[in-house]
């Protein structure tokens, strides 16, 4: 097969040293006051951090961010981190000290979301569209809040970061299916990538704001995970300058389709609910018809916590649709990715790599099951024509082809 196209995230190498970048970000912030104007020393302040799903460098940004509070004269009991999961499982403590460095582990109260615990939720009203709104009670408790992670794109909201951190991050288990039904109703699902003034974006951004999310501090980096800038201040605003810089470094640019495309699942394959992603993004490189072959460790299989993935992973489109309107399949969670799993499943054949994804579950996700890359390439070369092509995407979790617009 020829090969067209090998894509990653772009290598921009960093301008200086990391804390300086976060020290700067945090010195301009956008759409807003510096946090120094904006908190008092009796405050309470609740941070929202993504979790081990998320490469965001959390040991870089978190302590220029506590030094700020620590000037502004708040103490560390006044301080409670947040650990956004969405539905994912929670994180134990050694997990926790390898994502915020032992020493804030140590001194801080740090909690995991309970997105299933109705207790641990406030109700923040609806949104115009009539969504209810079920956020974790931390937010309504804090004085201010600041939500850290990483601008990176997304299959199904366009982009991550902002007020994601909120939604699906810290809101209940209906508002999160709210949100993935709503996104699962759109024309063009799951092709959001890349694009940010989306229908799902100005949900979260509603919410981010009704729940009281107060300022953000969001990572950019490289293809080496390395700091290159931090956007930070208004949910919103920081956010759109933060989309501005990640883009030309996560949109790549590819000649054309091709027959068959090799996807890394890295950075997004603790377990197959994360590799969806790489596979939506993967398979905007891919003919209609043609092959993607999704490499990952997926160690934790398919999801620990969304269990239907693989009860209904093999069913056509028509028959979830059967199944939804059954009532067979409540967690809106995990229909809207059932939708976008199994449309990417019609629009091309999956081969599946992985060392934690075992036949049978592959079987249960109507994938095919291949021990090394090598075997995959073969049988996608035997099964197409003589001419077919392939394509490379490293990093696929967060690497979004483009085709390149020929002139006439």
């Amino acid at each position: 097969m020829r090969e067209i196209f090998s894509i990653q995230p772009q290598h921009t190498p960093p301008e200086a040293s990391p804390r300086k970048i976060v020290e700067e970000g945090l010195r301009k912030p956008l759409g807003s006051p510096p946090i120094e104007e904006l908190i008092h020393p009796t405050d309470y302040v609740c941070i929202l951090i993504d979790d081990i799903t998320r490469p965001t460098p959390q040991k870089v940004l978190l302590p220029p961010l506590l030094d700020v509070l620590k000037k502004c004269g708040i103490s560390d009991s006044h301080i409670t981190f947040l650990i956004a999961l969405g539905t994912h499982r929670p994180m134990n403590l050694k997990e926790i000290e390898q994502h915020v460095g032992s020493e804030i582990a140590s001194r801080f109260t740090i909690k995991n979301h309970e997105w299933d615990n109705p207790d641990a939720l406030f109700f923040a009203g609806t949104t115009p569209g009539g969504t209810p709104i079920y956020v974790n009670r931390l937010l309504k408790e804090a004085d201010f809040s600041i939500g850290v992670s990483s601008v990176v794109p997304h299959a199904q909201v366009g982009w991550g970061g902002g007020s994601k951190i909120v939604l699906p991050g810290v809101s209940g288990a209906e508002t999160v299916g709210a949100m993935h039904l709503f996104a699962a109703s759109l024309p063009g699902y799951p092709r959001f990538a890349g694009q940010v003034d989306t229908p799902v974006r100005a949900l979260i951004e509603e919410i981010g704001r009704k729940a009281g999310l107060s300022y953000i501090v969001n990572a950019v980096f490289n293809a080496s995970y390395e700091l290159i800038h931090v956007v930070a201040g208004d949910p919103v605003s920081a956010h759109r300058q933060g989309v501005q810089l990640a883009h030309d470094i996560f949109i790549r640019p590819i000649p054309d389709l091709a027959d068959v495309v090799v996807v890394d699942a890295h950075p997004a394959d603790l377990e197959y609910w994360q590799g969806l992603k790489p596979l939506t993004l993967g398979h905007l490189a891919v003919k209609k018809g043609g092959v993607l072959i999704l490499q990952g460790r997926f160690p934790e299989g398919i999801s620990r916590t969304h269990t239907e993935l693989s009860r209904y992973g093999k069913l056509s489109r028509g028959e979830l649709d059967q199944v939804v309107k059954e009532g067979l399949l409540k967690d809106g969670a995990c229909i809207g990715a059932l939708y976008q799993h199994i449309l990417v499943r019609e629009h091309c054949a999956v081969f599946c790599v992985s060392e934690g994804l075992t036949p049978h579950m592959c079987d249960n996700l109507g994938f095919e099951y291949y021990p090394t890359v090598k075997k995959a390439l073969d049988e996608a070369k035997h099964r197409l024509s003589a001419g077919a092509t392939v394509g490379w995407i490293h990093e696929g979790g967060e690497t979004v082809p483009a085709v390149i617009e020929q002139k006439n």
